[in-house]
């Protein structure tokens, strides 16, 4: 898991392409997020998920 804590965020556009699990946390609302990686958790309101081709 990631060293940092949850933050409010709306609004946000993420790309992760490591491969690695994607976690929202329940302060997230709006956001885009596009991973390559499994979606293992999502608290947040109104999150589109974009799925990543692996490369």
């Amino acid at each position: 898991m990631s060293p940092f804590g949850e933050y409010e965020t709306s609004g946000m556009h993420l790309t992760n392409e490591t491969g690695m699990p994607a976690v929202v946390g329940v302060e997230a609302s709006n956001c885009t997020v596009e991973t390559s990686g499994a979606i293992t958790k999502n608290k947040g309101t109104n999150i589109n998920f974009i799925e990543l081709n692996s490369r």
